[in-house]
C-alpha cells in the first residue's frame, strides 16, 4: 500500500483545540472552501482516521478529543481506502503537453475542461485524457487523485500541473500548502480599474444566499489575498495581471466582482449578458521547486485565442 504521510507541527496559535478540530483546519471538507494543492476530507473521516490509529501525536495514539498542545508533532498517514479508484477510463483527447518528464508533466487545459471525475462527470474529463497519455497514473496505486494536485474551475483555461510518483506528489502538496509555489494569471475584467495596481485582502466563504457560490465574507470567511496589476487599458474593459497568495475557490473571480470589475464571460459572478467570449481567465504562468531536478523551474504560456481576438479589436 502506498499511504500519504506527513508532520504537522503545531503552533501556539493553533493549540488548545481538540485534535479532529485541528486537522480539519488542514483538511477542510469538499464542500467548503479548500485549500488549493491539499486533499480535503470531511470531519467523520478525519475521525475515523484518528479511531484506526493513522494519527499520531509525538509518535503515540490519541483519540478524538485530545487537546493538542504547542510544539506538538501530529503524523498523519491517509490511507489509500479507494482514493485512487476513481471511475474514469482512458479517452483520447488533444491535450498540449507543455512539459513531460518521469516525474510530472504540465499540461495547458482548455477552456470548459472539467479536471476531475465527479457525479455526472466520468467521461470527457482532463483525468481521462491523462489516463490515454499516461496510463501509469492509474496503475501506481501511491498516487491520491491521478497525480492531480492542485484545481482549476471548468471555465478557467491554463497551466495545470500533475504529478507522476509519490515523492514528487508528496512534494508538491506541501509546497502548495506552504504557499511557496508561485502562480499568475492573466484576465480581462469589465470596466477600467482606476488603480494601476494593488490588492485585494478580504476573506472568501460561501454565499449565504447561494450554496453553489462564494462571496467576500468578513465574518465567517477564510484569509484570501489577490494582488493585481493592469498590463493595458482597452475601451471598456482592463487586461490584469492576478496573481493569488492564497488558494481559496473562485478567489480571483470572487475578489475581481467584489471590487466591481468581475471576469468577462464570468456566467456566476458577472451580470453582464452580452454574448460571453468565455471566461476570460487563465492561468498562465507557474513556478515550483522540481524534487526531482533539485531546481527551481517556471513555464509561462502564450494567452488563448479568445484573449487575442479581444485585445487586437481594443474592446469587449
Amino acid at each position: 500500500m502506498g499511504d500519504l504521510e506527513f508532520d504537522l507541527r503545531v503552533d501556539e496559535q493553533n493549540a488548545s483545540v481538540r485534535i479532529d478540530q485541528y486537522l480539519h483546519r488542514y483538511f477542510t471538507a469538499p464542500e467548503k472552501e479548500d485549500e488549493e494543492g491539499f486533499p480535503a476530507f470531511s470531519r467523520s473521516r478525519l475521525q475515523k482516521f484518528i479511531k484506526e490509529q493513522n494519527v499520531l501525536v509525538n509518535r503515540i495514539p490519541v483519540k478524538q478529543n485530545y487537546i493538542v498542545r504547542p510544539h506538538d508533532v501530529i503524523h498523519v498517514r491517509i490511507p489509500e481506502q479507494g482514493d485512487n479508484e476513481v471511475i474514469a477510463d482512458p479517452e483520447e483527447m488533444d491535450l498540449e503537453i507543455v512539459y513531460s518528464d518521469p516525474d510530472l508533466v504540465l499540461i495547458n487545459k482548455p477552456e470548459g475542461l472539467v479536471v476531475h471525475p465527479a457525479a455526472g462527470h466520468s467521461r470527457h474529463t482532463l483525468v481521462n485524457g491523462l489516463l490515454h497519455l499516461f496510463p501509469e497514473l492509474k496503475q501506481n496505486t501511491r498516487l491520491y487523485r491521478m497525480g492531480i494536485v492542485h484545481r482549476l474551475d471548468k471555465d478557467t483555461s491554463g497551466l495545470i500541473l500533475v504529478t507522476k510518483n509519490e515523492r514528487t506528489q508528496q512534494s508538491i502538496m506541501v509546497q502548495f500548502r506552504d504557499r511557496t509555489i508561485k502562480k499568475e494569471y492573466a484576465a480581462i475584467v469589465e470596466g477600467l480599474i482606476k488603480e494601476k495596481q494593488g490588492e485585494i485582502n478580504l476573506p472568501i466563504g460561501r454565499s449565504p444566499r447561494d450554496r453553489k457560490k462564494m462571496a467576500v465574507r468578513k465574518e465567517g470567511g477564510r484569509e484570501a489575498l489577490t494582488r493585481y496589476s493592469v498590463i493595458r487599458y482597452l475601451s471598456n474593459c482592463t487586461f490584469v495581471r492576478l496573481v493569488p497568495h492564497t488558494g481559496r475557490t473562485h478567489q480571483l473571480r470572487v475578489h475581481m466582482q467584489y471590487i466591481k470589475h468581475p471576469v468577462i464571460g464570468d456566467e456566476i459572478y458577472s451580470s453582464l449578458k452580452k454574448g460571453s467570449p468565455g471566461l476570460m481567465l487563465c492561468a498562465r504562468k507557474i513556478r515550483f521547486y522540481h524534487p526531482g531536478l533539485k531546481k527551481e523551474m517556471e513555464f509561462e504560456i502564450e494567452l488563448p485565442g479568445r484573449f487575442l481576438e479581444i485585445l487586437n479589436k481594443g474592446e469587449y
